[in-house]
Parts: C-alpha cells; structure tokens; sequence
C-alpha cells in the first residue's frame, strides 16, 4: 500500500492538529488549575477576614459601614438611572463609561451589605466557605 503525496500531506496535518489539540488542552488544564487555586485562596482569605471581623469589638462601626454602603448604593442608583437616560438620548462613549463605573459602584454596595449579612451568622457562613472549598478541592483531583 503506498501512499500518496496528498494522502502523505492530510496524514502530517492530522498529526500536527493532534499536537496542537494536546498542547493547547494541557494550557487549558493548567491555566483552569491555577484558577482553581486561586479561587481556594481567596475563599480561605475571605474565611479568616470574617472570623476577625467577627472577633472585633467594633460593632457600632460595622452598622455605621451597613448604612455608609447602604446611602452609596442608593446615590448610585440615582446617577446610574441619569446616565441611563443620557445614554438613551446622546450615547456618547462617555456616558456609557460612567454608567458602567456607577453600575460597578452598585454591585460594590450589594457585595458589602452582603458582608455584613454574614458577619450575623458566622457559622453557617463558615460552612458555605468550607463546601465552596471542598467542591473546588474536588475539581483540582
């Protein structure tokens, strides 16, 4: 059986798409990995923070930073509805920037008053963490 130059050629293209199959799969697995890790580091970080919050005495600060997040979040609400009005009559890059940046500042505000949620039951946020940790401890085997 011989074969020819064409079947020759669609033979060493097939090997060479194998490699690269390979090589970018295994970039893919590590890269995923090292995410993975990263992901475990900032929920162990996220667990200690919210054990020494919790440890501190500073109760009252902690409301005064609930209602500071809370006025924020309705302050960009406001400016987020404004630059939402302007981006649907003018459009300009700039008014969609400043409405992405207000909309960022809302989820900020959402994040932090969530904090605070979990700094009220510490246990059962320390058990989310743990099974966040052990799930993604499972995907790294």
């Amino acid at each position: 059986m011989e074969f020819s130059p064409t079947a020759f050629e669609a033979l060493v293209i097939s090997v060479i798409a194998g490699f690269i199959v390979i090589g970018f799969s295994s970039i893919y697995h590590s890269f995923r990995k090292s995410q993975i890790k990263q992901d475990i580091e900032i929920l162990e970080l996220d667990k200690r923070h919210i054990n020494a919050m919790c440890k501190s005495d500073k109760e009252v600060s902690r409301i005064g930073f609930r209602s500071i997040a809370a006025l924020l979040g309705l302050l960009f609400f406001g400016l987020t509805i404004h630059q939402a009005v302007d981006i649907f009559y003018e459009g300009t890059l700039w008014h969609i920037m400043t409405f992405a940046i207000y909309f960022a500042g809302i989820i900020l505000c959402i994040r932090v008053w969530k904090r605070y949620e979990d700094l009220s039951d510490v246990d059962s946020t320390n058990k989310r963490i743990d099974a966040k940790i052990a799930s993604l401890q499972e995907k790294l085997k």
